[in-house]
């Protein structure tokens, strides 16, 4: 009990300490690797666990829908709504039809959306630097 208590404190700690920038990555990486958990559950004949895993993943996606800005974003908000939508019909549709096959799809497609961010976050820090020494 004590190190279920230590581990969830450091995880709390980690979250509470990085930046929102590695906080988006992180989520990206906990709803791919949810998608992945779903289909290897599906896999290995774990309906409940299937469904378990999708739904942490929808999770995060529909968190990620909750929180755009769509007047701040403009077309690039507009374009990860529909992508997040997209993504959650997929997810329903996996769940209704027990596709394993819609999970691997989301999993890639999310890896996709957080390269893009990744690259984005990249580009910020690099262009703050350059400004910096300016």
């Amino acid at each position: 009990m004590l190190v279920t208590h230590a581990t969830t404190q450091y995880r709390r700690n980690t979250v509470q300490t990085v930046s929102r920038e590695k906080l988006l990555l992180m989520l990206f990486d906990g709803a791919i690797g949810f998608a992945n958990a779903s289909k290897a559950r599906f896999d290995a004949g774990d309906t409940v666990g299937f469904r378990e895993y999708l739904e942490k993943s929808q999770a995060i996606v529909s968190e990620f829908l909750s929180t755009l800005d769509m007047k701040a974003g403009g077309e690039i908000a507009g374009n990860l709504r529909e992508l997040y939508l997209f993504l959650l019909d997929h997810m329903n549709q996996a769940n209704l039809l027990a596709r394993a096959k819609n999970m691997e799809e989301v999993a890639r497609i999310l890896g996709t959306i957080r390269e893009g961010f990744d690259g984005a976050i990249r580009s910020l820090a690099c262009a703050r630097q350059t400004a910096t020494r300016q």
